[in-house]
């Protein structure tokens, strides 16, 4: 089976390289180096409000808060015989029908018009997240990708200042979302260990990345097939932010369930 999944993501990644990234605006940042910062996208009194609104739904067990919006303790989840990272994480998904400004950006497309000016490519807002991650200097995931086919992308909005590394800013290897034969290398490495597929620990190293500095309010485009983490010194304050996830395809509802995990 792992032989089935190691060819799939190696054609795969090849396939998008060249009916996906050779016929997008190649002049953008996000195009060249896989992910681009929009500075000031969100005031910050939204972020505030977001912020407060969920603070007091934190629980210490996973929960539905209705028929779509849930919450998520990272420590909860199952790996099977992987290793489970970012043990602190936790997540509340589909919040877009809790904070008006949220719903708004989502009516407006403003995130799918942003990829499109920036890229030329039709993108669909899917599901919208807040991740609250607390410091974590032992458990925070190594470089990995998100996928190697087919390329997805996200939009992150910091709701608290990450303009210090202690923060826990968002890092991204620069132009690693064009790495096809680094990223191929690693995936045999992968193979060979018996290692997650998606993990990028064995081919980079952290001193390669970039650290995305910003303040609350401000977001970042983001080429998830790139080489990506959570820094990993991550050692005062919590981290708040906002994750869009967007797809090639348009799609009416593609909610992430997880009833195995709430009971």
């Amino acid at each position: 089976m792992k032989i089935i999944e190691l060819t799939k993501y190696l054609l795969g990644m090849y396939k998008e390289h060249f009916f996906v990234y050779k016929r997008i605006n190649q002049d953008s940042e996000i195009a060249k180096n896989g992910y681009e910062i929009i500075n000031n996208f969100m005031p910050m009194k939204d972020c505030n409000q977001i912020i407060e609104y969920f603070k007091p739904l934190e629980k210490e067990k996973s929960y539905y808060l209705d028929s779509e919006t849930y919450y998520i303790r990272r420590s909860e989840l199952n790996m099977g015989k992987y290793k489970l990272y970012d043990l602190n994480t936790r997540q509340f998904f589909n919040i877009q029908n809790h904070i008006p400004i949220i719903k708004k950006i989502i009516e407006n497309k403003l995130i799918e018009k942003l990829f499109y000016e920036k890229l030329n490519i039709n993108l669909y807002v899917e599901t919208v997240s807040l991740q609250i991650n607390d410091a974590d200097l032992e458990n925070r995931q190594p470089l990995h990708v998100d996928a190697y086919t087919p390329t997805n992308f996200k939009f992150f909005i910091y709701l608290s200042d990450c303009s210090h590394p202690y923060n826990g800013p968002y890092t991204y290897v620069r132009g690693s979302h064009l790495h096809n034969f680094r990223k191929s290398r690693s995936l045999l490495k992968n193979f060979v260990k018996k290692n997650h597929l998606p993990q990028m620990e064995l081919e980079y190293s952290s001193a390669e990345a970039d650290l995305i500095l910003g303040k609350a309010g401000d977001g970042i485009m983001s080429s998830m097939s790139g080489v990506h983490a959570g820094y990993k010194h991550h050692t005062k304050s919590t981290r708040y932010m906002l994750v869009f996830q967007l797809s090639r395809d348009k799609i009416k509802k593609n909610y992430i369930h997880a009833a195995e995990t709430i009971q």
